[in-house]
């Protein structure tokens, strides 16, 4: 074959040919490496088990006995971070789950709920 003046050697041997991949032998450990670390990066991400307070992560729940009596006749345990705050009362948005709240009357005098947030 001659395409003006130059001489492809073997053109018909190599278009007759099925293109293969050949891997050379520095290229396996490679490949195969790669291959090992994509499959780890498919496997799903160990949970921890879910723990009982994931419903109640600030303790709400167990004071709701506390709901409907004076704010005054009530000793709350210390919990940090605790916000108590009355109706009208200016809060931030922000939602911590970790946060328990406490909202009295407008007057201040009776718990009106406790929650979480």
């Amino acid at each position: 074959m001659s395409s003006a003046g130059y001489v492809v050697p073997n053109a018909r041997k190599h278009l007759s040919e099925p293109a293969t991949l050949r891997l050379k032998s520095f290229d396996r450990p490679f490949v195969f490496s790669l291959l090992a670390v994509l499959l780890v990066a498919c496997q799903p991400a160990p949970s921890d088990p879910p723990s009982a307070d994931v419903a109640d992560p600030c303790g709400a729940e167990t004071l709701q006995s506390l709901v409907g009596q004076p704010f005054a006749d009530v000793s709350l345990p210390d919990y940090e971070p605790q916000r108590i705050f009355r109706i009208g009362d200016a809060v931030t948005m922000d939602f911590i789950e970790t946060r328990r709240n406490v909202q009295l009357s407008e007057d201040g005098v009776t718990i009106l709920a406790i929650s979480c947030g």
